[in-house]
């Protein structure tokens, strides 16, 4: 590729990335409203919730070399500093207690200075309470349990062909793009007989959503197998095999049509890479849902000047609000529609799986 087609191209990353630099999706209007009407719990889950997601908690999947996810606090924020409005250094000792000071200050913004520690990996379990409506109709109480992963960073697809990485890597790196992924994350639909019945997945700007019995099966002793792809942290169904996931930066048309057929591939476009070698031994542990682990408005991460590439918000922050509440991708699923609509609607895809825009 000559030097003019290099310079386009990484014009139209910039043009397709870019927002203003004072944007800060936590700071969407919506965003305040909903938690207005749907305020977070200010108390850990109780020792049933807990038992609970023990119960259900998955086994996640690394490839051999696969960096291992990582305790937010001990092995994140620990190591950096907390910068504030103008670049004015908060703290360079940052702790649960100081994020959660600072948490809904979005000029907040945290910076990792990266440790190569041993550590035991961790992932954080919280539980919520909707109804699900089909067709506006209510139909069943469901319970909610999700599971987040750390990592320190957030990669591109792994699968991205020679010369996009070639590039890419010019611009920043495929294996950092940014500081901090803590979407990696599992959303397990539990109906009264607590009963999975719907596994909800974050995959880059989507969801996707499987069902249990039809699109994925249920182990005997409960715990779903899941592989985390390399570099981007994505998560999948587990297989022990080297797999390639067809993956999109953002859901439209185009890319739908794409992610299902395989034809007409977009440019902004790439496979995920999985392959399932070691089932990660893991601590659970929990946290308060107006934890700076979910809540923080500010940025998790440093500041780069590509936009797209700043850390991110909390974890609740992960999504569009027409999503946000854990009942939608499953009520949309459950309505088993085809094609796509102007509003967020289920399209079938790869493995029976659903895709949410």
């Amino acid at each position: 590729m000559n030097k003019g087609l290099q310079i386009c191209f990484a014009f139209s990353i910039f043009f397709y990335a870019c927002v203003s630099d004072d944007f800060q999706f936590s700071q969407l209007p919506e965003f305040k409203e909903y938690y207005k009407k749907y305020p977070p719990r200010e108390t850990e889950p109780t020792v049933e919730e807990k038992n609970l997601l023990h119960r259900f908690r998955p086994r996640f999947f690394l490839d051999d070399g696969q960096e291992p996810f990582i305790d937010f606090y001990q092995d994140y924020i620990a190591y950096g500093y907390l910068v504030g409005e103008k670049g004015r250094i908060i703290s360079a000792k940052v702790d649960k207690t100081l994020l959660n000071k600072y948490k809904n200050d979005p000029d907040m913004v945290f910076i990792h200075t990266y440790k190569h520690l041993q550590t035991t990996p961790v992932v954080y379990g919280r539980i919520d309470y909707d109804r699900l409506k089909v067709d506006g109709q209510d139909t069943n109480e469901l319970t909610f349990l999700t599971y987040n992963l750390v990592f320190r960073l957030s990669g591109l697809p792994a699968g991205l062909s020679t010369w996009k990485k070639s590039l890419l890597n010019w611009i920043g790196s495929v294996k950092d793009w940014h500081q901090l992924d803590h979407y990696v994350s599992v959303t397990l639909a539990l109906n009264r007989q607590s009963e999975p019945v719907a596994a909800t997945m974050q995959q880059h700007n989507y969801q996707t959503t499987y069902i249990f019995t039809k699109d994925i099966h249920l182990p005997p002793d409960e715990r779903i197998k899941l592989d985390i792809a390399l570099y981007s942290n994505e998560m999948y169904p587990h297989s022990k095999k080297r797999t390639e996931h067809r993956a999109v930066q953002f859901l439209n048309s185009e890319s739908v049509y794409y992610l299902i057929t395989g034809e007409k591939k977009p440019l902004f476009a790439g496979n995920d890479i999985t392959r399932g070698t070691n089932d990660i031994e893991y601590r659970l542990k929990f946290l308060p849902q107006d934890d700076a682990f979910y809540r923080f408005q500010g940025k998790l991460g440093e500041s780069r000047k590509l936009p797209g590439r700043d850390g991110p918000p909390g974890a609740d922050y992960n999504t569009i609000l027409a999503l946000n509440r854990q009942s939608e991708p499953v009520a949309a699923t459950m309505q088993q529609l085809n094609k796509l609509h102007v509003t967020f609607a289920p399209v079938e895809g790869p493995q029976g799986c659903r895709f949410w825009f």
